[in-house]
């Protein structure tokens, strides 16, 4: 009992973390999201809701609203930006 082979555990783990971040990224893509061109960002999200052991639906949802969030900053910065230079900013009703 005293020589467990750690390496099937790691493995075991892996092989769980694996399926997990594919289905987070199947249900990001049926929103739009190409997370996996998001690199190291997107895996270092998706560990941390893996190991707190999250729905896969959870972690597609907070996920979405984060990026939502941070390209609805992006543009208020854009558009504060433009603004302080003298242009003038619409904004398109859709």
């Amino acid at each position: 009992m005293n020589n467990i082979d750690e390496g099937f555990f790691s493995d075991l783990f892996k092989g769980k973390y694996q399926k997990y971040k594919a289905a987070v990224i199947n249900e990001l893509k049926k929103r739009g999201i190409n997370a996996v061109a998001l690199g190291h960002y997107f895996e270092t999200y998706c560990r941390d809701f893996f190991l707190d052991r999250m729905s896969v639906s959870d972690c597609a949802d907070s996920f979405a609203e984060d990026r939502v969030a941070k390209e609805r900053l992006a543009i208020a910065e854009a558009k504060r930006i433009m603004r302080e230079h003298g242009y003038r900013v619409r904004t398109l009703k859709g």
